[in-house]
């Protein structure tokens, strides 16, 4: 849940989107993950498809033709800091 939660929160403050996503949106995100991970997929896969899934119809963009590349960079930049033990490099974003 840790991960969504940073995922929306880095949605907030990102130059390419107008609107970022709500807590809503995050709860979205974990329970598609949680989802995911039952299947079998890893962690990092599975916030990924998650997030990929769940927040295009939750976060408006400047430019639509952006979308899953914006959506994908900030799902790779959270899950890569959860994983390294880096969540102060987060916090500095937001």
């Amino acid at each position: 849940a840790e991960a969504a939660v940073w995922i929306a929160r880095l949605t907030r403050n990102h130059e390419k989107i107008r609107r970022g996503a709500s807590i809503r949106a995050a709860q979205s995100i974990a329970e598609i993950a949680e989802a995911l991970m039952k299947t079998k997929l890893e962690f990092s896969e599975a916030m990924l498809n998650a997030a990929l899934l769940a927040l295009p119809t939750r976060i408006e963009f400047e430019q639509t033709e952006d979308a899953s590349e914006v959506i994908e960079k900030i799902a790779k930049q959270v899950i890569e800091s959860i994983q390294s033990g880096r969540i102060e490099d987060l916090k500095k974003k937001t």
